[in-house]
């Protein structure tokens, strides 16, 4: 099972009843991913030690043999097909299924007084981009989860950006 975002994993558990013992193994896209599985008993056997994205997962999958395997995706509706792809190209027969959409929520009335910012996901940095625009973080300090989440700022703020990689 490839889950990629704290949020896959949360909804998996949610949904899905199944005994714990009986669980395949589990691909993540970084330690975020990985902590929120082991907050349910279990951890990722595939982990990027540290790029942390899809590219990284994707390195890890490039060197297994999966010929046959069967690969249950669950990913966001925005999360693009390259990690399916790159398990196709092993030999894996992957389901890529969407298990859930992100919605941006309404703007706070003002945006409170801060000094620095830390972004988990692209999707957020969309959000803030899209309520508050890109001036309210010039002069700020900004830390990332991931390089696709410093992809997300426009390219000024992704140079001063710093990594966060737990």
């Amino acid at each position: 099972i490839v889950l990629t975002s704290p949020s896959s994993v949360r909804i998996f558990f949610e949904t899905f009843v199944c005994d714990r013992r009986r669980l395949p193994a589990f691909y993540t896209c970084g330690a975020g991913t990985d902590a929120e599985l082991r907050k349910y008993g279990v951890s990722s056997d595939v982990v990027p030690a540290s790029d942390f994205s899809a590219n990284g997962l994707i390195a890890e999958i490039r060197k297994m043999d999966l010929k046959g395997k069967r690969v249950l995706r669950l990913r966001s509706a925005k999360a693009g097909p390259a990690v399916a792809q790159a398990l196709r190209k092993v030999g894996a027969k992957v389901d890529d299924v969407v298990l859930y959409d992100n919605e941006f929520c309404s703007p706070a009335d003002h945006l409170p007084p801060f000094d620095d910012v830390f972004f988990a996901s692209a999707s957020a940095v969309e959000s803030f981009l899209s309520q508050y625009g890109a001036a309210k973080l010039r002069g700020k300090g900004i830390l990332v989860m991931g390089q696709p989440t410093r992809a997300a700022l426009p390219k000024a703020l992704a140079a001063k950006a710093r990594v966060f990689n737990p």
